[in-house]
């Protein structure tokens, strides 16, 4: 098998191994979450809690391997939102750490499935601005939307904590040994909303509430950045150090392929074509390529005729062949390696063909 060839395969193995697993399908700033920078998105209050010295932090672990010290955030969760590719497998697992134990704030809007948890979706509000009551609030607040989403009713077994116009906002409920709060209309998280009026306040009011949250980010379809080592995993990492070590093998056996050039001539002996000759079939003896050897041989011979034997150093090669091709002292086997382009097939037809190019130059001179 050719070894430039394996070469190749072997570079573009490792470089689709490694763009493959490590490079990101696309840019987490892109997405709604606490990473995202566009308007629907809510970097800006992840970023403003920080400031305000909260330690907020990011999720991406899967609930089963969560604490449940911290209150979660799931603003727009993927399972509620239609966009999840097994949503009851997705929920069943959420409403497991919670009823283990777990706090978990859910910010919703016109599109949530509010009626996976038991809770129904009421009326939104047709006042662009909202008056926010509620026992969680030292003072009531005002929160500028277009429209507000709200609660339909009190659920059974659920506690009202905020209100929206008097519409119930934000509800609780137990659920197993955690907690289970809803927010009709988290919009107010939103980068293009948190500066409007109640909405910055509103959340720090919440954290107050709630302690120091985590922004879970696994509902959104993100993962953990990890170092490219650990990205590729123990096969493809495998495979891709056997690639490289078939480089070197591959790139060490070409050196290995070619010989020292150094042509053994005894002392005292005058070079001659018959010289040349055998010392260029020793020089080459453990290589096999004898067409290669032959090219490149060729090639030099060609340039050595033009511009020192000839003294026509303008000649391309196709048309110092067809000046060759014409001249009519021009042998049968002088022909077949100049101007038929032939190529030796073992050493012995190696050596034939370099005399017949030799004798040719030598008759020109």
């Amino acid at each position: 098998m050719n070894r430039l060839w394996l070469i190749s395969a072997a570079i573009l193995l490792s470089l689709a191994l490694v763009i493959g697993l490590v490079a990101s399908p696309e840019d987490p700033r892109t997405h709604r979450s606490s990473l995202g920078y566009g308007p629907i998105a809510y970097r800006a209050s992840f970023e403003l809690l920080s400031e305000l010295g909260h330690p907020v932090s990011r999720s991406y672990k899967p609930f089963a391997a969560r604490s449940t010290e911290a209150p979660q955030y799931l603003p727009w969760p993927d399972f509620l939102m239609g966009r999840s590719a097994d949503p009851n497998a997705d929920l069943h697992e959420f409403l497991s750490w919670v009823e283990a134990g777990g706090t978990a704030v859910i910010f919703g809007d016109e599109h949530l499935r509010w009626d996976m948890l038991g809770w129904p979706k009421g009326d939104r509000g047709e006042r662009k601005l909202a008056k926010i009551t509620g026992d969680w609030l030292a003072e009531d607040r005002v929160l500028q939307l277009p429209y507000v989403e709200r609660f339909a009713s009190d659920p059974h077994a659920s506690t009202v904590h905020l209100r929206a116009d008097g519409e119930p906002f934000m509800l609780e409920t137990p659920y197993g040994d955690g907690r289970l709060i809803g927010i009709a209309d988290g919009r107010f998280l939103l980068n293009s909303v948190l500066d409007e009026a109640g909405a910055s306040t509103l959340l720090v009011n919440l954290v107050q509430a709630l302690g120091v949250p985590v922004f879970d980010e696994r509902s959104h379809g993100l993962r953990e950045r990890r170092s490219w080592v650990g990205s590729l995993g123990v096969l493809p990492l495998a495979l891709m150090l056997v690639s490289l070590l078939l480089v070197v093998a591959a790139w060490s056996g070409e050196r290995n392929r070619w010989p020292v050039r150094r042509l053994q001539i005894a002392e005292g002996l005058d070079p001659s074509l018959s010289v040349f000759v055998a010392s260029l079939g020793t020089l080459y003896a453990r290589n096999q390529d004898h067409a290669a050897i032959f090219r490149a041989y060729r090639s030099g011979f060609l340039h050595r005729l033009r511009t020192r034997v000839l003294h026509r150093s303008e000649l391309t090669d196709a048309r110092l062949r067809d000046w060759i091709a014409a001249d009519q002292a021009l042998t049968d086997e002088q022909r077949r390696w100049l101007v038929d382009a032939g190529e030796p097939r073992d050493r012995g037809e190696l050596r034939s063909a370099v005399r017949a190019l030799e004798t040719y130059a030598e008759g020109k001179a």
